[in-house]
């Protein structure tokens, strides 16, 4: 971490380059690293920079947060070696690390009598805003990528989906709370500007009516709107829902995302550039170039007139690009969901899966399998119960279950199988079929003939259609 400091070029020799001292007398701001994680210890944010580790002072407070504060320190006071050189991928690690997904990241023998946790800093912060305004930034651009919470028409009523769904709630409240935060600061000055976007930005989104409303809201049509930044509604919707899972994504869907925030982002420097006028300011917006020209060769720009294009649309671009972005919030099974031979197998299996298990069940339905007493009856169900519970229990805690020698080697059999499998087939079939290139070939195809095993299809079926009539007459 103490390799990553940046000094401007002609900065004298010799000296070290403060950014929170020095910044303010240069138009190019010199970037710092700054990393963030959450400590499972005391609940408070970690941060990771290049000159200090630890828990800053300014997160901190003591008038209702009254757990300890591990102090932080410079990387050359550590009480051990690693600690005094510490990776740059632990830090990544740990600001990355999902809870119940990963292990927490350790740090040992830096506190007394104390094994430090990290987790994802998004537990604490998931926009990473908190860390900038302890730092004295006060031109805040925040890009929230973060999974967004989805209406539930029927919540589940148990246990953990209550659980999961609380969890979400209070993690949206969060989100919400620090957007209104970053707002209070700006009317009141705090904050020179802010520039805020994320993937549902400008959707529109109608209130319910109850059952036989006297007074009926107005109804919203979002696949005959557009949103101000150019990108079909329904289309953004979509891109809003693509899994954040660290899986491969095709080139439609990166670029997808890509031409998305490029088009939302040059409409809110727009925007802010309007408001800045309009209060009477100098120059531009945070001194941005504003209207700086287009780039031509972006690899995502092809999709903006298709994108652009309404849900009932007849290019066969556009349907197919719905297609792909439905699949994407999917994780796993997505090709199976595009690919058109792949869902016919999977309805084929399902079918002679089905077939098989009624064919059993029909030709042993009048077979007696066992005799038994009402107590050997209660015996084999406290047995049957008992081997069920104690392996439920046993993979609660996967890393106890996973240290018999025979399960560990069998898990790494079948997972090493398993993803070789997806990623010589699946995996290549779906980035295949997820190509820029067979996308764009649909232009030249007319709607509804899409891709050549569908036209085949098609064809096959015009012509089984020809000779039935021709049968029937």
């Amino acid at each position: 971490m103490n390799d990553l400091f940046i000094t401007p070029a002609g900065w004298q020799q010799g000296k070290d380059f403060k950014p929170r001292f020095d910044n303010w007398l240069r138009r190019a701001k010199v970037p710092i690293l700054l990393l963030n994680a959450e400590s499972l210890n005391t609940g408070h944010v970690w941060h990771f920079t290049a000159s200090w580790t630890g828990e800053p002072p300014g997160l901190v407070g003591d008038e209702v947060d009254k757990n300890e504060r591990c102090r932080r320190l410079y990387y050359r006071q550590a009480p051990v070696q690693h600690l005094r050189n510490y990776r740059l991928g632990y830090a990544v690690a740990a600001s990355a690390c999902v809870p119940g997904l990963f292990d927490p990241l350790v740090i040992d023998k830096l506190y007394p009598d104390r094994t430090i946790r990290l987790v994802d800093g998004g537990v604490y912060d998931n926009q990473g805003v908190e860390s900038l305004l302890d730092e004295q930034c006060r031109l805040v651009l925040c890009s929230d990528a973060s999974g967004q919470m989805e209406d539930s028409p029927k919540p589940s009523g148990g246990l953990l989906g209550v659980l999961k769904r609380s969890s979400s709630i209070q993690g949206d409240r969060i989100r919400e709370a620090e957007y209104q935060d970053l707002c209070g600061r700006l009317d009141t000055k705090a904050l020179q500007g802010l520039f805020f976007i994320h993937l549902k930005k400008d959707l529109q989104v109608p209130p319910v009516d109850w059952i036989q409303c006297d007074d009926p809201s107005q109804e919203v049509k979002p696949w005959e709107t557009n949103t101000p930044y150019g990108v079909d509604a329904c289309l953004q919707g979509k891109i809003a829902g693509i899994r954040t899972d660290l899986d491969s994504f095709s080139e439609v869907e990166a670029n997808a995302l890509m031409l998305s925030g490029y088009l939302m982002t040059d409409y809110q420097f727009r925007q802010l550039q309007r408001q800045h006028l309009e209060e009477a300011g100098m120059g531009t917006w945070g001194d941005f170039d504003i209207d700086a020209a287009r780039q031509t060769d972006w690899p995502f720009l092809p999709l903006e007139p298709i994108m652009s294009e309404p849900e009932t649309s007849q290019d066969p671009r556009r349907r197919e690009l719905g297609r792909q972005l439905s699949a994407s919030r999917h994780r796993a099974f997505k090709i199976w969901r595009l690919d058109p031979m792949l869902r016919k197998l999977r309805w084929a299996l399902l079918g002679a899966v089905t077939m098989l298990v009624l064919t059993l069940v029909r030709a042993f339905w009048d077979v007696k399998l066992l005799e038994l007493t009402v107590n050997q009856l209660v015996v084999l169900m406290v047995v049957v119960l008992a081997g069920f519970l104690f392996p439920v229990f046993n993979w609660i805690n996967p890393l106890r279950s996973t240290r018999d020698p025979a399960r560990r080697l069998a898990l790494a059999v079948l997972g090493y199988l398993t993803a070789k499998l997806h990623l010589k087939k699946f995996d290549k079939r779906y980035l295949e079929y997820g190509s820029m290139n067979r996308l764009l070939a649909l232009a030249g195809r007319p709607a509804g003939q899409g891709t050549p095993i569908q036209a085949l299809g098609a064809a096959l079926r015009r012509w089984s259609g020809a000779i039935t009539k021709r049968t029937t007459r």
